[in-house]
């Protein structure tokens, strides 16, 4: 169905990624960073300037390689780290104070599961908001992901240079205090044809709101 990488998919003209960029420009965030395999530069270029530093993976180095590559080669403490395809409209304000007073190199910002799916970063907690259980696509859980993270470079020391984000936080739950930030904010998340046009007319108010678009 997607013929442009799923960041890239256009919404009234506008790329979706470009929202996420709006979300974080809104909280005066400046230096912003995206990575992307070499195959897309063509793409990429042709949607952003000099503003916005595309970081180029030369091989696939999964998720978890991506993020810890820009963190290595820009020697990065601490950072935002967004998922490219989906949006959630959170205080990041909020998020960064909790992330502040909380004892963890990770914060992953979740929401309540109000929908059947399964599919979707499933995340247990306990009364103090510690994650318990990290379960990627397994397991409807009371909370998803939504796919925001602070996270800060000694979380990834141990890593390897190509893995899994989401499969690294499930391993190192029992050796590390990994919290969740809790939002009322839903998951806006197009991946699939069915949610594409769930959401197609949300996404839509979005793009005319922070960019004042007209049909």
């Amino acid at each position: 169905m997607f013929k442009d990488p799923k960041p890239l998919i256009p919404f009234l003209g506008i790329p979706f990624i470009k929202l996420l960029i709006k979300q974080l420009q809104n909280y005066g965030i400046k230096k912003i960073f995206i990575s992307i395999n070499e195959s897309q530069i063509s793409e990429f270029n042709k949607v952003f300037d000099n503003s916005i530093t595309l970081v180029i993976e030369r091989e696939k180095l999964g998720t978890g390689g991506a993020v810890k590559y820009v963190y290595d080669f820009y020697n990065l403490q601490d950072a935002f780290v967004l998922n490219g395809d989906s949006y959630s409209d959170i205080s990041l304000i909020d998020f960064y104070n909790f992330y502040c007073i909380a004892d963890s190199p990770i914060v992953i910002a979740v929401s309540k599961n109000s929908s059947d799916r399964n599919d979707a970063g499933n995340i247990f907690i306990n009364e103090k908001y510690k994650i318990i259980k990290f379960n990627e696509k397994f397991d409807k859980g009371l909370y998803i992901n939504n796919g925001i993270y602070i996270i800060n470079r000694n979380f990834l020391n141990n890593s390897k240079i190509k893995f899994s984000l989401e499969s690294y936080i499930s391993e190192n739950l029992v050796k590390t205090n990994i919290y969740a930030f809790l939002t009322n904010s839903n998951v806006i998340d197009y991946g699939t044809p069915e949610r594409y046009k769930k959401y197609l007319t949300k996404i839509n108010n979005l793009i005319k709101e922070n960019f004042h678009v007209k049909n």
